[in-house]
């Protein structure tokens, strides 16, 4: 994903552990996973870690590039969390074979 992230959204993501990756498949059929904390690089790139081999979220994204990452705090009730939601398309997927190409679904 690329974005101009602001520098408070980038510590608000890399200091909380409470993440999760949306996803869909090319039937619109939606998959939420809980992540580990992505890599918030220099270029205003977010890189995430998939195991490819059993992840529903991996095949989702080669067939489905639009994804939502939110990072959020819980609060005392479900009312009371509050974070941030990413809307962004995947533009590259590393693989131990190399480089795939996330298809673009339209609607």
């Amino acid at each position: 994903m690329h974005s101009a992230l602001s520098d408070a959204l980038r510590s608000f993501i890399k200091d909380q552990h409470n993440e999760l990756l949306c996803t869909a498949n090319r039937h619109s059929e939606p998959s939420v996973a809980l992540m580990g904390t992505p890599r918030l690089l220099g270029n205003g790139t977010v890189d995430f870690e998939i195991r490819e081999s059993v992840s529903t979220s991996f095949d989702n994204i080669r067939e489905n590039a639009a994804i939502v990452f939110m990072a959020y705090f819980p609060g005392p009730r479900a009312r009371d969390y509050y974070g941030a939601r990413l809307y962004a398309k995947v533009r590259e997927i590393w693989t131990s074979t190399g480089k795939v190409r996330p298809q673009y679904t339209k609607k």
